[in-house]
């Protein structure tokens, strides 16, 4: 899971904050997160990368697999990205929840071939 953070000038996040339809979520409750920073495209990027699973460990999965399906169904979604001085919230777009579904309908089809033995032990995925 990648949070992503893009503007003019830095935040120096330090935590993420979801608003799903009223309901706030903190996802990164469990881990510390760590922020990579970089300029880039005539602004900074501010981004944390969370390995959530592999093909096998299927239940870390779970914690996050109902957080993003309830992103993708939302009305509407919000991140706050609270940085050292200032807090910058964006909007999840129609077109990232697209994405975002069309990635956990991929992952449901591999958790359903994998459970049905599809894949060798050797298979590399």
């Amino acid at each position: 899971m990648i949070a992503n953070y893009y503007g003019e000038d830095w935040l120096f996040v330090s935590d993420i904050l979801v608003k799903i339809d009223g309901n706030f979520y903190n996802p990164y409750n469990l881990i510390d997160p760590t922020f990579d920073r970089e300029v880039c495209d005539g602004g900074v990027s501010e981004s944390n990368v969370v390995e959530i699973a592999n093909l096998h460990d299927f239940v870390v999965v779970a914690c996050y697999y109902d957080f993003l399906s309830d992103i993708c169904n939302s009305k509407e979604t919000v991140v706050c990205f609270s940085g050292k001085s200032r807090s910058e919230y964006v909007t999840i777009s129609s077109k990232d929840k697209k994405a975002i579904r069309e990635v956990l309908d991929a992952w449901e089809t591999i958790v359903e071939m994998s459970n049905n033995g599809d894949f060798a032990e050797s298979d590399n995925i």
